[in-house]
């Protein structure tokens, strides 16, 4: 941002437009669709993405090794955590 084009500002500059062209997103749990695409599938939902790849999360993931311990301490501070605000 210390450097400039004729504008005057850093949205318009070379290096943003060039680093810009060069970005790009990939989501592990949303399609790239255009709009277009989006409509010949029926428009669907984000949150049916969503669920899908909470899905596939829950029934393909594998437990931690320190899994019995995290429970134990999760269930630990929120019975405190209740019992703090009741």
């Amino acid at each position: 941002m210390a450097t400039f084009d004729a504008g005057g500002n850093f949205i318009s500059s070379r290096r943003t437009m060039k680093l810009f062209r060069e970005a790009y997103h990939s989501s592990s749990i949303f399609p790239r669709l255009g709009f277009e695409k989006w409509q010949e599938m029926g428009q669907p939902e984000a949150k049916k993405y969503l669920r899908e790849r909470t899905l596939d999360l829950l029934n393909n993931s594998n437990y931690p090794d320190d899994q019995q311990e995290l429970l134990t301490k999760g269930e630990y501070l929120i019975s405190h955590h209740q019992l703090l605000h009741w």
